[in-house]
């Protein structure tokens, strides 16, 4: 485990949503390393960046929905594309997922 990250990325899952965007989240906005958290969805094209004003305790909101949208990511010198992202990705709707169970049948 990195111990001083400048960015972490979260999948949601029905599951884990609330506990990403919830206890996790007040967990990682108080690390002084931490510049970036995204939260990627995977029932829709949906990504969520918070983003740390520099040298601050404040964040930033910002969510994409296009596969043009273009992700910055200044103080890494890097950026993606939401399509980038989803690229090779088939997007299962939300209640059709496979239960476990159903699997090993």
């Amino acid at each position: 485990m990195i111990r001083q990250p400048r960015i972490l990325v979260e999948v949601l899952s029905k599951s884990t949503a609330r506990n990403d965007r919830g206890f996790k989240w007040q967990k990682y906005r108080k690390m002084p390393s931490l510049w970036y958290y995204l939260l990627i969805d995977q029932y829709t094209m949906t990504v969520e960046l918070f983003s740390r004003i520099e040298e601050t305790t404040e964040w930033i909101n910002t969510l994409y929905e296009s596969p043009e949208d273009v992700i910055v990511f200044p103080r890494l010198n890097f950026e993606i594309t939401v399509g980038a992202i989803y690229d090779g990705i088939e997007l299962i709707p939300e209640g059709d997922e496979i239960k476990t169970d159903e699997r090993d049948q």
